[in-house]
């Protein structure tokens, strides 16, 4: 498809037709990095948190002041989207499927409404090493 194809007087098509078999190869790539990405900032917020639990309670033992709050951000988990949409074009009977463009750019591109707050969060873990 050239340019002229994927766009409308300027604006992005409203629907595209893509093989369900590419565009669940594409989600499932997709899941694979999100799940690796939370799991490594799982990890690390885990040390994090142990960290700051472990100064409050030296500074409670020490009779000193402590914050009760600990303000780290919580790694979020959305691979059950990916799962839901994995199993709903597994269970697809059609070869080709209609997407819109707000959804071609979540499945495809990994452009999903939360991605921004995750992958922020995901940066905090990565440079608090």
């Amino acid at each position: 498809m050239n340019q002229s194809t994927l766009l409308q007087g300027g604006a992005p098509m409203k629907e595209i037709k893509v093989k369900a078999t590419a565009l669940l190869e594409k989600v499932r790539a997709n899941r694979e990095g999100h799940r690796a990405e939370f799991e490594r900032a799982i990890e690390r917020y885990r040390a994090v948190l142990l960290n700051e639990l472990e100064v409050r309670i030296d500074d409670l033992r020490h009779g000193r002041s402590v914050d009760h709050y600990i303000r780290i951000p919580i790694p979020e988990d959305h691979t059950v989207d990916y799962d839901q949409v994995i199993l709903m074009l597994e269970m697809s009977e059609e070869p080709v499927v209609t997407i819109d463009y707000r959804t071609f750019r979540q499945y495809a591109m990994d452009e999903w409404d939360w991605k921004e707050a995750v992958t922020q969060t995901n940066s905090f873990y990565e440079k608090s090493r």
